[in-house]
């Protein structure tokens, strides 16, 4: 039982961090979501109580994530990649579409659901299995990851026309993982040239094309935002939204307006979700906004140091997409926010509200905390078996508990037959003495033998007085002999 309820094992570390990223959350998201809701004529708590609901299921997918065996996903990789191709294409045809993006499938008893974020997840665990399967093998892994970036292109086919930012971070983590493992430079450069032609060279004729036809998706949006990073002034009336990010953040840095009283909160339309790194400077300030940051490179940092003490590849690859997922989201959207990257409309993975994006990162973040569980559990039970083989006599000392380990023990602690056999042997030589002595005593043809403790050998013999030395005066001398324990072969008189 004890192995099957888990209760806040793992990286205690890396709980700490998820714990305070969820508090900051709900006060953000409170703040924001209040601001949203007097904009649209709602209720006040409305946006504030929908959020819980979406932390609430996000804790459930980190107790599935944290509780589920490994194996199980690993057997689960193919269902679960194709559920997520499904989803994405039923988003293309049957999708809701807001402000010219159709990233939503509103299902039935569910709502509304990102199928992007959840194909994120599925081509991750993709990966990871096809590693556990071929890594040690140079030629099939490389087979294999040509078909893992085929389908990872086919996804983020799909998925680039309506959200662009998310196939770029998609693409991002696939190439990563692939760059840490044993694929040669020459195979990834070649990956990343073709699908950057290819995705360029669409949207350059899209853009020859755009006086006589209209651009697919938000194509616009994409030209209108790169313009405006790299020529502002081109793009004066598209700033509104990141400039009064900033000035948020330069107003409340060192000067915060507090928890719900900022006012940059009713000017930002996206304060919950796209900016919401802002609003945490703006009323919290900007030591909070670096403990944040700080945070994602503690989630971060943990991560690595599990996939490091992996011994198995599929938890360590698991644990490495899953981290990279979570923390290059994080700095992509902070990035955005203080001005340092084209506006993409990320959310800020655990803080920002929204149903779909709080889920993933949940189950994520469990599976980390779960191989974490895994891996500490190893290394204490090879602890035990290490000190139980160097000192057998410290059983009870050592706390275990499995009738395995006792088993383990009882047979490092039985004579083994070498030890019967010598044991056998000391005792008959301590009859034959016990023998001897008492005969010399009472006996007049004595029984003597010569003992050589070297080699566990008797030499046994009787020695008979004839009539001339039964009658002789003399008394009995027994005759010498050899000790062979004495390297220099000394007479001795027994």
């Amino acid at each position: 039982m004890a192995q099957k309820i888990k209760v806040l094992q793992g990286d205690r570390i890396l709980w700490g961090a998820i714990l305070m990223l969820l508090m900051i959350s709900l006060v953000a998201v409170s703040s924001a979501g209040g601001a949203l809701s007097v904009r649209t004529g709602g209720n006040i708590s409305g946006t504030f109580v929908k959020h819980i609901q979406n932390t609430i299921f996000g804790g459930f997918a980190l107790f599935l994530g944290y509780n589920i065996p490994l194996a199980w996903i690993k057997k689960l990789t193919y269902p679960i990649l194709g559920l997520s191709i499904l989803l994405v294409i039923a988003t293309l045809i049957y999708g809701k579409t807001t402000n010219d993006a159709t990233r939503w499938l509103v299902l039935p008893l569910v709502g509304a659901i990102q199928t992007s974020e959840l194909a994120k997840a599925a081509l991750v665990i993709y990966l990871a299995a096809i590693a556990d399967k071929y890594y040690n093998n140079a030629v099939l892994y490389e087979k294999h990851a040509r078909i893992v970036h085929g389908v990872t292109v086919g996804v983020i086919a799909m998925i680039f026309i309506h959200n662009l930012s998310t196939a770029v971070l998609i693409y991002a983590i696939i190439i990563t993982m692939m760059a840490i493992t044993k694929l040669r430079t020459k195979l990834l450069i070649r990956f990343v040239s073709l699908t950057f032609i290819v995705a360029f060279g669409y949207s350059f004729i899209a853009q020859q094309l755009s006086p006589e036809i209209e651009l697919p998706g938000r194509m616009d949006t994409w030209e209108k935002r790169f313009g405006l990073f790299f020529h502002p002034e081109r793009y004066e009336n598209e700033s509104r939204q990141p400039d009064a990010a900033q000035i948020n953040i330069l107003e409340g840095a060192f000067n915060p307006a507090g928890p719900g009283k900022s006012t940059a909160r009713y000017v930002l339309s996206q304060a919950q979700s796209d900016y919401i790194y802002a609003l945490i400077i703006g009323e919290m300030s900007i030591f909070v906004g670096i403990f944040v940051l700080i945070l994602y490179f503690v989630i971060f940092y943990r991560g690595v140091l599990i996939v490091q003490r992996s011994e198995t590849v599929f938890p360590a690859f698991l644990a490495l997409g899953f981290t990279l997922m979570i923390t290059m989201q994080a700095f992509m959207h902070i990035a955005v926010t203080v001005g340092l990257g084209p506006v993409t409309g990320q959310p800020l993975p655990l803080v920002s509200m929204g149903g779909t994006s709080m889920l993933v990162s949940g189950f994520a973040m469990g599976v980390l905390l779960n191989a974490s569980a895994k891996i500490n559990m190893e290394e204490v039970q090879k602890r035990k078996k290490n000190q139980t083989t160097a000192n057998p006599s410290t059983v009870s000392q050592t706390g275990l508990q499995t009738e395995q380990e006792y088993t383990q023990i009882d047979k490092l602690s039985e004579p083994t037959p070498k030890t019967n056999e010598i044991s056998e042997q000391k005792t008959s030589e301590n009859t034959e003495m016990q023998s001897y002595h008492t005969k010399h005593e009472t006996v007049t043809e004595p029984e003597f033998s010569v003992t050589t403790k070297e080699t566990d050998f008797y030499i046994k013999s009787n020695y008979t007085l004839n009539e001339d030395e039964q009658n002789s005066s003399h008394s009995y001398e027994p005759p010498k002999h050899t000790d062979f324990t004495n390297s220099n072969h000394t007479e001795r008189v027994d």
